[in-house]
């Protein structure tokens, strides 16, 4: 992740990527591949991440090579790569149909399959879960050992982004059909944010949660929502469910736990 002290740019034509601080010094690295690289940082700010089609390579921000990786990779475009919130994990998407897991020594941990393309993927605050967004209109949940928790359907197009709200307990999702919608981790839809000129590309939170914002071709949206009013509502409809599911983990039980009032 970048600080407020660093700056990234990728420059298509030239193949090269730029680092900046807020210092006057700026490190560059040339890349000979395509396509257009995606990037993360890890939480320290100390570590980027560049991933071409035909393998990985993790530049420290002093522009020296880490480490590359090929042979395990990908097998086509690479959408999205995160760190975990904890930088021990990779996650990376692809239009190969997959996320990938990764450790930093290079080692491959998990391959979550996919029906069909993968645009994005997040780790949840806590690091405990993934989530994927994907070309099938679908937004999936995960365990870190592969297995899929749950489906988020209702999109009408590829799904663009998908984004965990900063207390982990919402997800944020945006589509092709011009839509943000609001979701419980229990795959209940919350609400539907509508664009009604362009599809959406990126969504995010405000780090207090309280904003939500959308980015499509021409335009950043925002929204402000009553994230306690929506807690309140959603723990109302699952409350059963986290206390009486033989499938909800023991530690997630509590989880509505002193928030409004249960059922």
């Amino acid at each position: 992740m970048l600080n407020s002290k660093q700056l990234q740019n990728y420059n298509d034509s030239l193949r090269s990527i730029y680092c900046w601080s807020a210092f006057p010094t700026r490190y560059t690295r040339r890349v000979n591949g395509r396509p257009l690289p995606t990037f993360s940082w890890d939480s320290d700010g100390n570590l980027l991440e560049l991933f071409l089609k035909n393998g990985r390579t993790w530049f420290k921000p002093d522009g020296n090579v880490r480490t590359s990786l090929y042979g395990d990779g990908h097998t086509s475009l690479v959408s999205s790569v995160v760190f975990s919130p904890d930088g021990k994990i990779l996650a990376s998407a692809s239009f190969d149909k997959t996320v990938k897991l990764w450790h930093l020594n290079g080692e491959l941990l998990k391959t979550l399959n996919h029906p069909n393309f993968v645009s994005d993927v997040r780790f949840s605050p806590d690091g405990k879960l993934l989530a994927s967004a994907g070309y099938d209109q679908i937004v999936r949940l995960w365990n870190l050992d592969g297995s899929q928790l749950k489906e988020f359907r209702g999109h009408q197009s590829a799904v663009n982004s998908v984004n965990f709200s900063p207390d982990g307990y919402l997800l944020a999702s945006g589509s092709l059909d011009k839509t943000v919608k609001l979701w419980n981790l229990d795959g209940t839809l919350l609400k539907t944010f509508k664009l009604n000129d362009s599809s959406v590309d990126k969504v995010s939170f405000s780090p207090d949660g309280k904003v939500l914002a959308a980015v499509s071709s021409e335009r950043v949206t925002l929204w402000n929502f009553d994230l306690d009013d929506l807690l309140v509502r959603s723990c109302y409809k699952i409350g059963d469910y986290l206390k009486t599911n033989s499938n909800v983990n023991e530690s997630d039980r509590d989880l509505c736990d002193g928030i409004g009032t249960t059922k």
